[in-house]
């Protein structure tokens, strides 16, 4: 009895073995997690647009604001990505590299820019990751030609590995929803090296790459992350020689010469130009987040100390392994500390600058930090020589992944899918 009992169960684990190899072959399985993700993203759409038309008066309180915020939706699933400006257009670049314009209250897209991304040979690779694809852009003129560059995770398919590119398409004009405008073809610029492969314990980690794109000068600044390989989770590719990962890399437009202007970060998720130079934000691993500086009177290449050095510990442990005694950057003099740390982690993501000129006077000569795991934006004032006076914490209460300020109203990208950016400003009052 019992054995007819075993023989019924294995044939029918073989039967469901064999039903699901034939389901994954055949792509069944994939179509129908597509159909699951457009049904559940679909009813996401639905669900918060219901609950923004219900409560129209939505509020972030702040110390010296109260601003009202608006939900602009985006029909884009891609995740990543970034906002800026061109002109008076808000646009939104997804992760696959689809250009969104805004008309009205939504984001509608405009047109596909055609990155060579290679994402169907990385996913035939590596599987499907969403960290894969844009992570940056910036509005920027070039020979007085609008120009949007761009930061994607880039694979080539013939060494099957990936890296971070940097792409640049010009515009040839610039007009209200885009009707007449042409863009040019994605011209890679530069891209880090060496290439990289499968990681050990984890085939991509794309979430600790980085890739914030800041303009100074003639120079294109970008952050790059160490996608894990920091010496415990994978090899330490922060010091090898050419190794340009965990790294600010600076690339002159005019000259095409490039050079590393800081390195030891493990993963600089926002950068801003500010008078005393260069703001970075750090996602530190369990606690460690930081804001550093790489100052315009530096002298030397700022080293922040990653992997040598973190105020963060490993995941699961009270310690990080290559710091047991806890010196943090205080090892021989020789690591920058940062202007700020957080413990616990606030999952930091960019930042923004208030200038002197803002119309938001009270918040002049501030660093707007954004969070994902905390979900709010912490306000860093500042003194007139840069140094950090204070911290004010304002509530939120969704993940933000990116940020644009435009005189006195705010723009952050939340990490959802699909994406929803908000508008912050101040209703119908004297900002000043």
């Amino acid at each position: 009895m019992k054995l007819r009992y075993v023989s019924i169960f294995v044939l029918l684990f073989v039967l469901t073995l064999m039903s699901g190899i034939f389901l994954q072959k055949t792509g069944i399985v994939k179509q129908y997690a597509n159909f699951v993700n457009e049904m559940t993203s679909s009813w996401v759409v639905q669900f918060n647009k219901k609950e923004y038309e219900e409560e129209p008066q939505n509020f972030v309180y702040s110390n010296n604001y109260d601003f009202q915020i608006d939900t602009i939706f985006v029909k884009s699933y891609a995740g990543y990505g970034g906002i800026d400006f061109i002109d008076e257009n808000l646009v939104f670049v997804d992760g696959e590299g689809i250009l969104f314009s805004l008309e009205g209250n939504e984001l509608k897209k405009v047109k596909d820019l055609n990155l060579p991304l290679y994402k169907d040979e990385f996913e035939a690779e590596f599987g499907e990751w969403r960290t894969f694809g844009v992570k940056d852009i910036l509005i920027s003129s070039f020979n007085e030609l609008p120009s949007i560059f761009l930061s994607a995770i880039t694979f080539v398919p013939k060494k099957k590995c990936y890296r971070l590119s940097v792409f640049q398409i010009l515009m040839s004009k610039i007009e209200k929803n885009f009707e007449h405008d042409t863009f040019g073809k994605a011209v890679e610029l530069f891209s880090t090296s060496p290439c990289l492969g499968k990681h050990a314990t984890n085939d991509f980690a794309g979430t600790s790459s980085g890739g914030r794109l800041v303009r100074k000068g003639d120079n294109l600044l970008l952050s790059t992350g160490d996608f894990f390989f920091d010496g415990v989770n994978e090899k330490n590719l922060m010091d090898e020689y050419a190794s340009e990962y965990g790294k600010v890399l600076a690339f002159n437009l005019k000259t095409s010469k490039k050079e590393v202007i800081s390195k030891g970060s493990r993963n600089p998720q926002g950068m801003t130009n500010t008078p005393w130079g260069i703001f970075i934000s750090e996602h530190g691993p369990q606690g460690g987040d930081e804001l550093n500086l790489i100052s315009i009177n530096g002298k030397s290449i700022p080293d922040f100390g990653w992997p040598s050095a973190s105020y963060g510990v490993d995941y699961g442990e009270n310690y990080w392994p290559f710091d047991p005694s806890n010196r943090n950057h205080n090892e021989e003099e020789k690591f920058t500390n940062p202007e700020h740390f957080w413990v616990p982690s606030i999952g930091i993501s960019n930042i923004g600058y208030i200038g002197l000129t803002s119309k938001l006077a009270a918040w002049r000569n501030s660093i707007l930090v954004t969070s994902l795991r905390a979900g709010n934006i912490f306000r860093v004032k500042l003194d007139n020589f840069g140094q950090k006076i204070g911290i004010e914490e304002i509530e939120v209460g969704f993940r933000i992944r990116d940020l644009i300020v435009k005189e006195s109203e705010i723009y952050l990208l939340e990490d959802t899918d699909p994406a929803l950016i908000h508008r912050i400003y101040l209703p119908n009052k004297k900002i000043d």
